[in-house]
């Protein structure tokens, strides 16, 4: 969980706003930190959470979390993950805090996130309202939402939580 790594991240991003790594790159010594994702993704792990830690040497104006750089090229192109991309707390995590609800839910998605966590109950209708105007509107984010769906309802469906069909 927490991709890129949280393991050069001296903050803890439920309670530390725009907290930087400046140092995990995808090349070089600190490309290293890496490898337990490529090691992961290579045996077949369902889920990842993505870290909501900005990584300057990798996208640098924004946290993982809403990286499409970091989600699509890093970790589905460069490790190969083809599973589903979970975010880390949208509800009280400092980390995200300067973004409305809606705007952290719309910015994980757009940026390649397909399941959304909050531990805050009071923001999911805002989220949820985000997310449904923006599918309705863009057929780009659409199709985002429809994929996304369709990877948690199969990975369900691959460890039996779905009632059996009639």
């Amino acid at each position: 969980k927490h991709f890129p790594g949280l393991g050069l991240v001296r903050a803890n991003t439920d309670n530390t706003a725009n907290f930087h790594d400046t140092q995990t790159a995808t090349t070089g010594t600190y490309s290293s930190y890496l490898d337990p994702f490529r090691l992961a993704a290579s045996q077949g792990t369902p889920f990842m959470m993505m870290s909501s830690a900005i990584y300057d040497r990798i996208d640098p104006l924004r946290p993982a979390v809403f990286s499409p750089g970091i989600i699509q090229n890093v970790l589905r192109g460069q490790i190969g993950f083809g599973g589903v991309v979970i975010s880390d707390d949208l509800g009280v995590a400092a980390a995200v805090t300067p973004w409305s609800y809606g705007y952290r839910a719309y910015y994980a998605v757009n940026a390649g996130v397909q399941m959304l966590l909050t531990v805050t109950p009071n923001a999911v209708p805002a989220m949820y309202q985000a997310v449904l105007e923006h599918a309705r509107t863009d057929a780009s984010f659409r199709n985002k939402v429809n994929v996304a769906a369709l990877q948690i309802y199969r990975a369900k469906q691959a460890y039996g939580l779905l009632p059996p069909t009639c």
